[in-house]
């Protein structure tokens, strides 16, 4: 099975090409990402990788993770959850959006969310699930 990606859907997150097992997929952050068919061995990584729901198999269809075109998706910490360990901020695709504070209880992170790709990398990173990814408008 191949996989493409829509270019119109991508953000550029970097999540596919870093799950990519033989790095067959070409991009920068915030870049379109091109897959090298030549190389692409269809293990489905960067498809299931994939939290745009941007890349297609070669059937059409995508893995269900699709955010509306008029919405931008961002990440939001709720800081009366956050232990502050900091396990989003290496998970974050884009590196300046979460960003830590000292404060309460040693600190806790925080989302630029004009920074925020809303790649979804750093919901799962979160142990007491204090992340939560939202819709807005653009």
């Amino acid at each position: 099975m191949k996989y493409t990606i829509k270019k119109e859907e991508c953000i550029g997150c970097t999540l596919c090409a870093k799950k990519c097992p033989i790095k067959a997929i070409a991009g920068e952050k915030k870049v379109k990402h091109e897959i090298d068919q030549a190389a692409c061995t269809a293990c489905g990584d960067c498809f299931r990788a994939c939290n745009r729901g941007a890349i297609y198999d070669s059937n059409g269809k995508n893995n269900g993770k699709v955010v509306k075109k008029s919405k931008k998706l961002v990440a939001f910490i709720d800081t009366n959850i956050c232990i502050g360990c900091k396990n989003c901020i290496p998970n974050c695709s884009e590196a300046f959006a979460i960003f830590f504070s000292k404060g309460r209880l040693g600190g806790f992170s925080t989302v630029d969310t004009s920074d925020c790709l809303g790649c979804r990398g750093c919901e799962p990173a979160c142990p007491h699930s204090a992340i939560s990814m939202k819709e807005v408008d653009r």
